[in-house]
């Protein structure tokens, strides 16, 4: 029997991919997302602040009279800082939002499993609904992680750039999975088309944003690839 008391932000990572295979819906596919985009902000945290010893470094050779011009756009020290901050606070976040979808996974599992009537399908409208607004709210972290990304995408050094890549990738799929959750069980509240724009308006407007959002984090890939392919000479 799955173990209930297993949690994205407690249990160690081989306990939760256990939990994860199995059979029980929570964590699903959403808590995974959250996961993923706590790797990414992970990564975020380890760029800014290795960017952050690099500028460092540069303004005391700088300060020498040594300081050559490597980059274009370069973090600098405060704004790394600040990033990598934000980049922390977005991790932990992240975990509660996977531990969040997993409640709400829960609960819609739970109502799925009623015999059918009425009592049912309320029950599951209502999970449903809880569980879109837990996809969403955990859509929306990524999106916030977007600036950060390109911050970092455009200022560190070739032999970060794998990392960055990574960074993205993972939000990218964090972003699809939160996208992917919210309009299924948008459409299992089981309100007509028409009833969804006009009593969720917000909701649906969130799957809007989350395509652009992936549109821009594919854009960012793109921008990526030729710094990850060895050189035609």
């Amino acid at each position: 029997m799955a173990d209930a008391t297993v949690t994205t932000r407690r249990s160690p990572l081989a306990e939760w991919l256990d939990r994860l295979a199995e059979p029980v819906g929570d964590p699903g596919g959403g808590a995974a997302a959250g996961l993923m985009l706590a790797v990414s902000a992970a990564l975020t945290s380890m760029v800014a602040g290795y960017e952050g010893r690099t500028a460092e470094r540069r303004a005391s050779t700088a300060a020498e009279g040594s300081e050559r011009a490597e980059r274009p756009i370069p973090l600098g020290v405060r704004r790394a800082e600040r990033l990598r901050e934000r980049a922390v606070e977005r991790r932990h976040a992240a975990l509660e939002a996977a531990d969040a979808d997993a409640t709400a996974s829960r609960r819609l599992g739970a109502a799925l499993r009623m015999p059918s009537g009425s009592d049912r399908d309320a029950a599951v409208r209502e999970a449903s609904l809880a569980a879109t607004e837990s996809s969403v709210a955990l859509g929306d972290l990524v999106l916030a992680s977007l600036d950060d990304l390109a911050a970092i995408a455009g200022a560190s050094d070739d032999v970060l750039i794998a990392d960055v890549a990574v960074a993205v990738a993972a939000a990218r799929a964090a972003l699809a999975g939160a996208r992917a959750n919210a309009g299924s069980d948008l459409e299992r509240h089981g309100a007509s088309p028409d009833d969804v724009e006009a009593q969720h308006a917000d909701l649906v407007a969130a799957l809007t944003r989350f395509d652009e959002g992936l549109e821009r984090l594919a854009d960012l890939e793109g921008s990526l690839a030729p710094r990850l392919s060895p050189s035609s000479g």
